[in-house]
């Protein structure tokens, strides 16, 4: 994303773009609907290795259309609105887990491809966001480090399922720098089956680094799970 579009995202007069209302982007009506309880979330990989996290949404055809918008039509204006619930439900869970500190906000990398498409990383981008709203809270002092890349580039998670998923992302993820905090909650705008943000948390605990947890805007299970939810209703 050049500076003009990020220009004319800003003074332009906004259409929402769930239900096409003038004078917002995402408006105050839209915006209700992602403001239910935290989701807690959960992935594990193959070793065992258990990752907790929230999520602002399931993946409804609302939320699906937000990170669409933001990720590949530019939309920047709409981080702001996702960041803010993505804010709440993070400052839920730690004020639950008693982890009002120092918090370090660390986002999953874009790939390289991805980033010269777009211009920014949806990522750093909410995280930066994330940041901004929960600084006004005082009781929590946080950073964002952009401490993480990808080493080589990857296939569009997208399109892999299950075990190509895990193997896209096997040793993908290196360290920049450490970051400075010891609590350190990745940030994506998605989790599926979780195969990013474990490798990402890998690639910190193999530093000597404790991921806490993460936090989504939306989740979406991987089709076994679909299956294994739709039955219990």
């Amino acid at each position: 994303m050049n500076v003009i579009e990020e220009f004319l995202n800003l003074v332009l007069p906004g259409i929402c773009v769930l239900c096409q209302r003038k004078g917002s982007p995402l408006c105050s009506a839209c915006k209700s609907v992602f403001s239910g309880p935290v989701i807690e979330v959960q992935r594990s990989n193959t070793d065992g290795f258990l990752l907790k996290g929230f999520a602002v949404s399931h993946y409804s055809k609302s939320a699906a259309t937000l990170v669409h918008e933001l990720k590949e039509n530019s939309q920047t204006s709409l981080a702001s609105a996702m960041a803010k619930h993505m804010a709440t439900s993070l400052a839920a869970g730690l004020k639950e887990n008693n982890s009002f500190r120092s918090v370090c906000l660390v986002p999953i990398p874009s790939k390289k491809t991805s980033f010269q498409k777009r211009g920014f990383n949806p990522s750093l981008l909410l995280a930066k966001k994330i940041s901004n709203h929960l600084r006004k809270q005082k009781s929590i002092k946080i950073q964002v480090e952009n401490c993480l890349r990808l080493n080589r580039e990857v296939l569009d998670q997208a399109s892999q399922v299950g075990l190509a998923r895990r193997q896209n992302l096997a040793g993908a993820i290196s360290l920049v720098r450490p970051p400075s905090s010891k609590e350190i909650w990745l940030v994506d705008d998605v989790v599926t089956t979780g195969s990013t943000l474990l490798e990402a948390a890998r690639c910190l605990s193999e530093s000597g680094l404790r991921v806490s947890g993460f936090v989504v805007f939306a989740e979406t299970l991987p089709k076994h799970l679909q299956k294994a939810r739709a039955a219990a209703i």
